[in-house]
């Protein structure tokens, strides 16, 4: 791995990336648009020149279509988008020609004058009482979906938009930045509108103008817009690259290339660095500076989630051959402007491997550079740390257990300008472009080459790491037990869940090397799992929830997006849902434990042993909710 990482590090220009990054945030690159293809084929241009061999996928963009559970849609582009205050003063809030994210993706066209009404927070019907929206244009910092799906039928004619998604620690900041949100037309049902997007601080000052009407000090406010936009049928792309290997087995490394202008970090970074990754590579084997490539390393930009769910859905026989991957988003933040931190997400423990330990091997050995005054001792002179599985991002497709790719992701979070127009250039370090490019390079060349003698210093390297968690998890749970905050798991069965997801990890190895007896690894961590549980009390754990012979079957791969569900299934999930991102993670996380097998219970308890939460009757109800929907079936078990 030194050796592959020596070879790569000659050759990586965080520099280079960053031409390349500065170059494609002046596409607005929404999904099924002109400017995401012009990007798309920038960087297949790019990737012929460096010789590599380049496909170009094209997926239908229209409605009525699926790529397994995710809807398509249709393409949007606007010729003409603005929006002016005309009394009592007269400013101009939104211009697309000036800034392309004032106007709301997928906005439809409209022309018109009205009165400016607030609705802070009109996601729900008794945010409507004694409010008339009839005819007006409706200024919120609320969920812009749930907002039109409450007003469009009230006669709403078109929407101002000012909520900032909160990233802790930071809050809702940058205040003058545009925020970004966006239209999404899964399905009829859902209606089509015209939003602009202004600043949290120009929301509030117009808020207040709004307010002042309300008090009786003065006349509503007043709009005047125009909007030139058409949704079509079209094409989405998908830009693929390889060097390959002597087997038909792939190595994929992934980034997203989707997102408006200019979102340098998100992800312009991470389609930078995936694209040198691909040139340092190709170079290296061009020249025979690398060990013959034993797997296809395959590089892949496309549409976030709906580009990954069409390629894989196209490509569903060969999803065997996938042995790995790595995913980067949002890799090349100046930490000290962002206030990021370099994460390393894994997969889940429904799908435990290999590919996050050797990442973080590699993005140790990158990342080391500082020493002690006496020289003594290393660290990084970065902000690292690795967390357990999230998802939102390409990731959590790959890795689901019905496509079977172990992919971790690479990203800096949190950034504290996250999908504002506030993420430009500046806030861009063309030394974190070379570092997650080398990482990335370093991965995609070892996992390419690896055999025998590689798995099994993978498999030590591994013991270690484990065996370092294991003792702070042991050490975590007796500190809980003492303060009297144990938590619903008996810490005896989180520790034997972590041994056996080790011992599953482990025998991933075998994807690299068929005939590796794990044997003595598998030992070495039952001996030493022993050591430490000894200590704690043998409890049995079980989740329970109405319906607990139920089992989910899974009828087609990947995972179901829940907000792309039709009324009044999706009606239903946000009743259900209390923090929507928590609980996407977790029915997330559900759904990849449904193996067929287990039943809704014991789902919900592995869930319970992987996160902490103990929510069998979210679960139950989301499993049941899939059902009606037609996404899976439920059965007896026996």
């Amino acid at each position: 791995m030194r050796a592959l990482l020596e070879a790569v590090q000659a050759r990586v220009s965080g520099e280079r990336a960053l031409r390349h990054l500065a170059f494609l945030t002046s596409f607005h690159r929404i999904q099924a648009s002109p400017d995401y293809r012009r990007a798309a084929e920038q960087v297949a241009e790019w990737l012929r020149a460096w010789g590599l061999h380049v496909e170009w996928h094209e997926f239908p963009a229209r409605e009525g279509l699926t790529f397994w559970h995710w809807p398509s849609f249709q393409c949007w582009w606007a010729e003409e988008g603005w929006l002016d205050l005309i009394s009592p003063e007269h400013r101009r809030l939104a211009d697309w020609e000036a800034v392309r994210l004032s106007l709301v993706p997928r906005s439809v066209s409209w022309e018109g004058e009205a009165e400016l009404v607030h609705v802070p927070d009109g996601t729900r019907p008794e945010d409507y009482e004694g409010v008339d929206v009839a005819g007006k244009v409706v200024l919120t910092r609320a969920k812009l979906a749930d907002v039109v799906r409450e007003a469009a039928p009230r006669g709403a004619v078109a929407y101002v938009y000012y909520g900032m998604r909160e990233v802790p620690p930071f809050g809702r900041e940058p205040r003058d930045a545009v925020p970004y949100t966006s239209f999404w037309y899964w399905n009829p049902d859902v209606p089509r509108a015209t939003a602009f997007a202004v600043s949290p601080r120009t929301g509030e000052w117009l808020a207040e103008l709004c307010e002042q009407a309300r008090r009786g000090e003065g006349n509503p406010p007043r709009v005047r817009g125009r909007v030139r936009a058409r949704l079509y049928d079209g094409t989405l792309e998908v830009v693929s690259a390889t060097i390959p290997g002597q087997s038909s087995e792939e190595v994929l490394v992934v980034s997203h290339l989707c997102h408006p202008t200019p979102f340098a970090n998100d992800n312009t970074s991470g389609v930078a660095a995936n694209l040198e990754t691909a040139r340092v590579l190709a170079e290296l084997v061009r020249e025979g500076a690398l060990p013959p490539l034993k797997r296809t390393v395959r590089f892949l930009w496309m549409p976030e989630m709906t580009g990954t769910m069409a390629y894989l859905a196209a490509h569903q026989q060969g999803l065997s051959r996938l042995v790995c991957g790595l995913n980067l988003d949002m890799v090349g933040e100046r930490q000290d402007v962002t206030g990021s931190v370099l994460l390393l997400e894994h997969p889940s423990e429904a799908a435990p491997g290999f590919t996050a330990h050797l990442v973080a091997a590699i993005r140790d050995a990158v990342y080391t550079t500082g020493t002690g005054h006496a020289r003594q001792g290393a660290f990084p002179l970065a902000r690292l740390a690795e967390t357990p599985f999230n998802g939102g991002s390409d990731h959590y497709i790959l890795s689901d257990p019905t496509v079977g790719t172990d992919t971790p992701m690479l990203i800096q979070w949190p950034d504290r300008f996250y999908h504002t127009t506030a993420d430009t250039l500046d806030k861009v370090d063309p030394q974190s472009l070379a570092n997650a490019a080398a990482t990335a390079a370093t991965f995609a060349a070892w996992a390419a080459t690896a055999g025998r003698r590689e798995a099994e210093w993978l498999a030590w390297g591994m013991q270690a790491r484990w065996q370092q968690r294991f003792v702070r998890e042991a050490q975590a749970l007796r500190t809980a037990a003492l303060e009297g905050d144990a938590g619903p798991i008996p810490p005896r069965a989180r520790l034997a869940f972590l041994l056996d997801r080790h011992l599953a990890a482990l025998d991933r190895l075998r994807r690299l090397a068929p005939d590796l007896d794990m044997s003595r690894w598998r030992r070495l961590a039952r001996q030493f799992a022993a050591s430490e549980m000894d200590a704690f009390p043998d409890e049995s754990f079980r989740v329970e929830a109405d319906g607990a012979d139920l089992v989910p079957v899974r009828q087609v791969p990947g995972p179901v997006p829940l907000s792309a569900l039709p009324e009044p299934y999706a009606g239903r999930w946000r009743a259900l849902s209390q923090d929507e991102r928590e609980a996407n993670t977790l029915t997330t996380l559900a759904l990849y434990w449904a193996d067929g097998r287990r039943t809704v219970d014991e789902i919900a308890t592995c869930v319970a042993l992987e996160t902490g939460r103990a929510e069998p009757e979210l679960i139950r109800q989301y499993f049941e909710l899939l059902a009606e929907a037609g996404k899976i079936t439920l059965r007896r078990k026996g």
